[in-house]
């Protein structure tokens, strides 16, 4: 059976006759009109849920920034902001607690359940976040290092069949391997292994676990979702269609600091439960992409590969002697690569949003977008170029706000597995830069380019040639 397109045609015509009015309003009458921005994205929320759809909002976002300044109206009642100085304003503390209220449509109760920190309340997120912190501190990643490291020697042993026949005589079978996909399977290996006391398996079989595809997968369902808020009732067209995730574990690990602290706290089960679902679902994705992402950046870059190979190979004489403590601390290069990737390519370009209630009750979003916050011109010079040396005070990058790289966030809802994500992201790279020559595939030129974002970087295929160093 095939539709009237004329009766189409008559329904759209009619639909948009009858939105003129709200279209004038949110144009001319409503309280933001005072804000610069396109009035293409101003009209309606149409538009830029159309651009976060297709992925393309971030691009078409900071062009406006780079036209109309640091705070831009991006919709009917939504607010962009770039400024450094924004970030303790509009996700810091206020007497004691988080200064703005997260936005219910983004962090929706079809996106997660609401005994999760990232959508409970001030008061109860308190006791779950003195949990984590306790699961995540020093003392207790430090007694993680040997399960990381173990998972990264298998990464290694993979990498190896995958490149050569004879690893010995160093005969290669001259094949690119998709990095992309090998740390995808590493990083949600160390993560489940962190937080469930098992991990996936998917190193070991070379292939994705489904629940892997379903995280993967979940930062496009949660950008339709996140749309389908704005436009009640679609919502709840949806509500059968999105999974639950539970698990648990009492292993020495993750879940066995937090449990030991819960209990303390007086936290349920179920608020127990979903919390190692958090850890994959928050950590894994995120991590790959930045993984992903600083590979690219330093291949693409010979000086910068030359140098980190350097430091590295320099430091470390052999391959035990990489450990957790010297990774952080005595490779002050691989710390700037860290940071220049974080700012050029941070996992969740789009940002958090937060609400504001003006006197009479009407409600505007906010947010401090990451990709254009950390690609402006009034931020940084030569925003597109990768430089290590603007973490290093040099001269050429001076009036560089460097502040303006948050890409955990501040205040109280900032992620308390900062210090876990950055030990992996080092102490991988090391490992990788010490064991492997590396080389970009020629269909790498431009990875980067054009990428699209559904909450995280949809990154292509990523192959690179890799052969054993001569040591």
């Amino acid at each position: 059976m095939t539709g009237d397109p004329a009766a189409a045609k008559t329904i759209t015509l009619r639909s948009t006759l009858a939105n003129i009015p709200r279209f004038i309003y949110n144009l001319y009458l409503h309280p933001l009109p005072k804000f610069p921005g396109p009035a293409c994205l101003a009209f309606s929320d149409i538009p830029l849920s159309f651009l976060q759809l297709e992925g393309t909002s971030q691009y078409r976002l900071r062009t406006a920034h780079e036209k109309y300044g640091s705070v831009v109206r991006i919709a009917p009642r939504t607010l962009s902001f770039i400024s450094p100085s924004t970030w303790k304003d509009i996700y810091g503390f206020r007497n004691g607690r988080a200064a703005l209220p997260k936005d219910p449509k983004f962090y929706n109760d079809m996106l997660l359940p609401d005994i999760t920190p990232t959508r409970a309340n001030d008061d109860e997120a308190v006791p779950i976040r003195r949990a984590m912190n306790s699961a995540f501190s020093p003392k207790s990643l430090l007694g993680q290092e040997s399960m990381i490291v173990g998972h990264i020697h298998r990464l290694l042993g993979q990498l190896r069949k995958e490149t050569y026949h004879d690893y010995l005589n160093k005969i290669s079978n001259n094949k690119a391997v998709d990095f992309r996909k090998w740390i995808i399977f590493s990083m949600f290996d160390i993560n489940s292994d962190f937080g469930f006391g098992e991990d996936m398996g998917c190193v070991a079989e070379g292939r994705f676990h489904e629940w892997v595809r379903f995280v993967v997968e979940f930062f496009y369902a949660a950008t339709l979702i996140y749309q389908c808020y704005k436009f009640v009732p679609l919502n709840e067209l949806l509500t059968l269609f999105i999974p639950r995730m539970a698990k648990q574990t009492d292993r020495p690990d993750f879940m066995h600091h937090f449990v030991a602290s819960a209990e303390k706290e007086g936290l349920s089960l179920p608020v127990i439960e979903a919390q190692a679902s958090i850890l994959i679902l928050a950590g894994s994705e995120t991590t790959a992409v930045a993984l992903t992402g600083a590979v690219y950046y330093v291949l693409s870059h010979p000086a910068i590969h030359e140098r980190l190979n350097k430091d590295i190979r320099e430091t470390f004489k052999t391959a035990e002697d990489i450990e957790l403590k010297t990774a952080l601390k005595k490779l002050p290069y691989l710390d700037a690569v860290v940071q220049e990737t974080l700012r050029t390519h941070a996992p969740l370009p789009n940002g958090f949003t937060r609400l504001v209630t003006d006197k009479g009750g009407a409600m505007t979003v906010i947010s401090i977008n990451n990709y254009c916050c950390n690609t402006a011109t009034e931020n940084y010079t030569d925003p597109f170029v990768f430089a290590p040396e603007r973490w290093f005070g040099d001269k050429k990058y001076a009036s560089d706000n460097r502040n303006a790289v948050q890409p955990f966030l501040v205040g109280p809802r900032n992620c308390p597995g900062k210090m876990f994500a950055l030990s992996n992201m080092k102490l991988l790279l090391t490992h990788l830069i010490w064991n492997f020559d590396m080389e970009l595939d020629k269909s790498t030129k431009d990875w980067h380019v054009g990428e699209k974002v559904y909450n995280s970087w949809i990154q292509p295929d990523f192959p690179v040639y890799l052969s054993g160093r001569v040591k």
